[in-house]
């Protein structure tokens, strides 16, 4: 059971808080359509192997509000990761994660499956395997993936492709600042 868990419930606002997760436990779970909800200036340290923030079956009209994470600090020390966001099926809910900071042992953020419009801007990634890993197998041309005015520092990998092509349209990875990470994965 996570510290918070929001099922299908829009318009919410997490601000200010400092979460500890317990022991083989995620802070946040998102499940469901969560459009207009708002994770804000929250700071969590997790020495687990969880994720910190996953945010799953994200439906969800395409003309909703986003799920916006921006302001954050988020550490993983242990072998999860700080944000871990999975569709199936045919989410359509935009999530805007910006202006954080993420840092985790092996991965800070992970995309897996499906999604429709995901923005990863001005965030700060500190150290780790991978910074961000993609797994795009089931993309479709009208998604829109972007990364851009990132910073990646100290990462072994700042990118991982896992079945993800990224000269697909609607994916734009640009304009971010890479120091002392190694390459792409």
């Amino acid at each position: 059971t996570p510290v918070i868990s929001i099922s299908g419930t829009p318009d919410v606002t997490l601000r200010g808080f400092k979460l500890i997760a317990p022991a083989q436990k995620q802070a946040v779970v998102l499940v469901g359509d969560a459009s207009g909800l708002t994770i804000e200036k929250v700071v969590c340290d997790s020495p687990e192997k969880h994720a910190i923030i996953t945010i799953s079956d994200h439906g969800g009209s395409a003309g909703d509000q986003p799920i916006t994470i921006r302001d954050c600090r988020l550490t993983c020390r242990g072998d999860g990761q700080c944000l871990w966001i999975e569709g199936a099926g045919q989410p359509n809910q935009r999530i805007v994660v910006a202006g954080n900071r993420l840092g985790a042992k092996y991965t800070s953020v992970v995309v897996w499956g499906t999604l429709h419009d995901l923005a990863i801007i001005q965030n700060v990634f500190a150290g780790g395997l991978n910074a961000i890993n993609l797994n795009l197998l089931a993309y479709q041309p009208d998604e829109k993936l972007v990364i851009q005015h990132n910073t990646f520092f100290g990462s072994t990998y700042w990118l991982g492709l896992v079945n993800t092509r990224v000269e697909k349209s609607g994916i734009a990875i640009e304009h971010n600042l890479i120091l002392g990470s190694n390459a792409i994965e």
